[in-house]
């Protein structure tokens, strides 16, 4: 019963893509970004997994073009370019980079892809890369449309609200299923081999909109970073503010996802430690005399079961291998990684999304109880790792090096700069451009200070 209300609301949401596009322009921002927090559902794909938010993204783009057609201005003849631009076409630069020098490699015999894994090494690259293909077109037509009609502190304030406000139904959904009143997902997203299957969250682990509790909380921390900078900037009132932040952190205890309780805590650590002013005396002090409340704080957390588990000892098992199948995993997946490195990407790489090629032949013994028949590898839980990887070392250092230019160009917006830090974080997690969410930044719009 719950989640059919979630799916109707969801398609109407598509359904009014095409009034804000027409009337209230810079309101299409609220359908897209809130449709990007429900992707455990894939209509059709087409080269991309078609869920609600490509949906919704198909409907404004061929909007925005047909209307182009029928009134002949001349909306997209200028192409806005942003900062964050710089660093997605860096990326695909150095994807493009890695694809022909493995190709190279293969050739002459230097690397030696698995021949039971498929499809062929440089197509699995260029498959992989389909979001880039598909986002980055529609969204500087978006984006120029928006910045036609509209200042930039007028789409600002708007991206900062809808992204704020869109973690609020995945959170709802994450309680209901904790609740265990039935909560029933298709899932079928073939971005995260999913194959079709129906699952009723009935005494199960809740997962929001999406097919894992970490992704969920992957999702709305980004909603969270928005609400607090929307916060500041006093776009939201603190009374709200407050309560979507103590709703936020709820869902992500309810989840008991240790990336989220360790990112999340990081995150209110650092803006407790910005907002204390650590580096002078005073501030030092400050943070000083807090420290022994904050610690009573984390003891009476520490204290609570949920889903079977004690958040404090939930916490600690994130730095401990053996704490279960999944953290053995985790472990055994990055350490195979960075012998990967040592031995195939010290200078050059494999090629981008190609480690699962090679993986296998480097995985800890400890990982024998897993079983990988042939074709099939294991995961990546360490974007980072899995770079170097595939770049190489010397083409992921200039890819990281000049992405830090391009964030510190930017000036006076950090919510701009902690964007791509906490998806730096994220990536030492797992893959995180399998996702919309990284890409929404590209509405953003920032632009160079210095």
């Amino acid at each position: 019963m719950f989640s059919y209300i979630f799916y109707i609301f969801y398609f109407l949401l598509c359904l009014s893509s095409l009034y804000f596009v027409s009337k209230y322009k810079v309101g299409l921002l609220f359908p897209l970004i809130f449709s990007s927090q429900f992707n455990v559902t894939s209509f059709i794909k087409i080269g991309v997994t078609v869920s609600f938010f490509e949906l919704n993204l198909l409907i404004v783009t061929a909007f925005i073009l047909f209307t182009q057609v029928i009134r002949g201005d001349d909306i997209l003849k200028k192409i806005y370019y942003k900062p964050q631009d710089k660093i997605w076409l860096l990326f695909l630069g150095c994807c493009f980079l890695s694809i022909l020098v493995t190709i190279i490699r293969v050739i002459f015999n230097n690397l030696i892809p698995d021949p039971y894994t498929e499809p062929v090494f440089y197509l699995r690259s260029l498959m992989s890369l389909n979001k880039f293909f598909f986002y980055l077109p529609c969204f500087y037509i978006i984006r120029s449309y928006l910045e036609y009609y509209y200042p930039l502190d007028v789409i600002k304030n708007s991206f900062l609200k809808a992204m704020a406000f869109s973690g609020v139904l995945p959170v709802i959904a994450v309680l209901i299923q904790s609740l265990g009143l039935g909560f029933l997902l298709i899932h079928n997203n073939p971005s995260f081999s999913e194959t079709f299957r129906l699952e009723n969250y009935i005494n199960a682990r809740p997962v929001g909109l999406t097919n894992e509790a970490s992704f969920f909380v992957y999702q709305l921390f980004f909603s969270t970073l928005a609400l607090y900078y929307a916060w500041k900037r006093k776009i939201v009132s603190s009374k709200l503010y407050y309560i979507l932040i103590a709703l936020y952190i709820y869902g992500v205890i309810v989840s008991i996802s240790r990336t989220g309780l360790l990112i999340f805590a990081l995150f209110f650590l650092i803006v407790w430690l910005r907002e204390s002013k650590i580096l002078t005396v005073k501030g030092f002090l400050k943070v000083l005399a807090y420290l022994p409340f904050i610690l009573i704080g984390l003891l009476f957390l520490g204290s609570f079961n949920i889903g079977g588990f004690n958040l404090t000892e939930r916490l600690l098992s994130s730095f401990n291998q053996g704490a279960d199948l999944s953290t053995l995993e985790r472990y055994g997946s990055a350490e195979a990684l960075f012998k990967l490195i040592l031995d195939k990407g010290l200078i050059l790489g494999v090629g981008i999304y190609n480690f699962q090629y090679y993986i296998k032949d480097y995985l800890p013994d400890y990982m024998d109880i897993f079983y990988y028949p042939k074709g099939v590898a294991p995961a990546s839980f360490n974007f980072i790792f899995q770079l170097f990887v595939e770049f190489g070392v010397i083409l992921a250092v200039f890819f990281f090096y000049k992405s830090r230019r391009y964030i510190f160009n930017v000036q006076n917006d950090r919510f701009y700069k902690d964007w791509f830090l906490f998806l730096f974080i994220f990536s030492f997690s797992f893959q995180t451009l399998n996702f919309a969410i990284p890409f929404l930044i590209f509405f953003y719009p920032s632009k160079v200070t210095i």
